[in-house]
């Protein structure tokens, strides 16, 4: 069996806090993602310390540009955790772990705040701890709430045909999907002048 071991960097394990995108584990508190490949069965598995109050999510990617959240949520109870897979021959992957320490249920919270519990979003595809996972300046609450895609940028599209952009439909709290008649700006009156 062949152990490679990988070191707690950026490039590998990735952290949130409350406070900050990246953070840093406590002193002694590095998970020390290890990944092991028993040669014999091609079974891959991905073993790190957890720590009391922190969760932690897997990512996958086979070019380290593209990466896709795997359906995992391990609440850290201060215990080694592991997932393991099979492998498929020729493939290359790389794995990140991710790591915060938000208050709230691992399951049921919502650590990125944009309306959809943690679960869910890895049903769907989503990073639950991004609220806009596409970038395109739409939360994906909003986008699933409103029938767009919270994995393609949309922003620009004008899903309902009324000559709005969905991110201006999102400014403006308006269903993308409805085209509706624009609200007069307050205080602007129309007079029709009689004849």
């Amino acid at each position: 069996m062949k152990i490679l071991r990988i070191l707690a960097i950026q490039a590998v394990i990735v952290l949130a806090s409350m406070e900050a995108s990246f953070a840093q584990f406590p002193e002694g508190q590095d998970p020390q993602l290890q990944i092991e490949h028993n040669t014999a069965n091609n079974q891959i598995r991905l073993i790190w310390q957890s720590y009391i109050g922190w969760t932690y999510f897997l990512e996958v990617s086979d070019d380290l540009v593209d990466w896709t959240n795997v359906n995992l949520i391990e609440p850290g109870n201060g215990t080694e955790k592991e997932w393991s897979f099979l492998m498929l021959t020729g493939n290359k992957m790389y794995w990140r772990l991710h790591a915060t320490n938000r208050p709230g249920d691992p399951f049921t919270g919502d650590f990125d705040g944009d309306g959809i519990n943690n679960q869910d979003e890895l049903i769907l595809g989503l990073n639950p701890l991004k609220a806009d996972t596409d970038g395109d300046g739409i939360p994906d609450g909003y986008e699933v709430a409103n029938g767009l895609n919270p994995l393609v940028n949309d922003a620009t599209v004008d899903s309902d045909g009324d000559g709005r952009a969905n991110i201006t439909e999102y400014l403006a709290n308006t269903n993308p999907q409805t085209a509706e008649v624009q609200p007069l700006a307050a205080g602007l009156m129309v007079f029709t002048p009689l004849e």
